[in-house]
């Protein structure tokens, strides 16, 4: 099955219609729902989607149990740390001058050679890795590279 990454900035959407481009970021959502695709992510980003919902965003505790039941529907596959890949997130973060948070979605999206969906701008510079995609420039087709 084709496979993406999508990081919190895109993932963030789904549960915030508010949010700017948030019908693109829907397109990748109905696509993994549909099972066209599945969702990689790095292990942490089911911290970091709580921590968002409930800091960020300020939804109840009711909202955000309900949006993580929801998240974990989609059935992701988390890549996990472990030392060799926590050592290469950080080389990809030194090189690109970003935090191993960020790094870590790169990393996902390099080593399974899939698309990194992003509408993080600031941290996820399209010259750092040829797998980003840019949520505002998608053209809302999914790319012909995404991996099986």
């Amino acid at each position: 099955m084709k496979r993406l990454v999508a990081d919190t900035s895109v993932i963030i959407k789904w549960f915030d219609q508010q949010e700017e481009d948030s019908q693109k970021a829907n397109l990748i959502l109905e696509a993994i729902h549909k099972r066209e695709i599945e969702l990689v992510l790095p292990h942490f980003a089911q911290l970091e989607i709580a921590n968002i919902l409930q800091q960020t965003k300020k939804f109840s505790q009711e909202r955000t149990k309900e949006g993580l039941v929801n998240f974990f529907g989609l059935d992701p596959i988390f890549v996990t740390l472990g030392k060799r890949n926590l050592l290469d997130i950080l080389k990809i973060g030194y090189e690109a001058g970003i935090t191993p948070y960020d790094s870590s979605f790169i990393f996902a999206a390099d080593s399974n050679n899939i698309p990194l969906f992003t509408a993080d701008y600031k941290h996820h510079q399209k010259s750092i890795s040829p797998n980003i995609i840019w949520l505002s420039e998608w053209n809302g087709k999914l790319p012909g590279k995404v991996a099986s």
